[in-house]
């Protein structure tokens, strides 16, 4: 987990990508739930973290951590997804769609 951490931390970082708006998918989310109902906590890589080890709480405290990483004003949108979940693809390109949209406007001078 730490290791993708500092990998996307590193991504931002990149000038390519300063003024990007990002989606962030935590796939294999049918696999954190299942661990987490066989009593594993996410304490194991996160030794600070307090709450409940429920999926919504240790999933909400994952995405911060990602979330922490950006230090400028561009959007991340962070999606708990299972490959095999097709429902999911209509969520994940509304904000797809959303991101080039706002960045166009951006670029244009109409949203700022």
């Amino acid at each position: 987990m730490h290791e993708s951490l500092k990998l996307f931390d590193e991504v931002l970082e990149y000038k390519q990508f300063k003024d990007t708006d990002i989606i962030l998918f935590l796939n294999k989310a049918d696999v954190f739930n299942q661990k987490l109902k066989d009593n594993a906590s996410i304490r194991t890589a996160f030794p600070d973290y307090r709450g409940p080890d429920t999926l919504k709480e240790s999933y909400n405290y994952v995405r911060s951590q990602f979330r922490s990483k950006n230090k400028s004003d561009r959007q991340i949108y962070v999606h708990m997804t299972t490959a095999t979940n097709t429902a999911l693809v209509d969520t994940i390109f509304t904000d797809v769609q959303t991101t080039i949209v706002n960045n166009s406007l951006r670029r244009a001078g109409l949203l700022a």
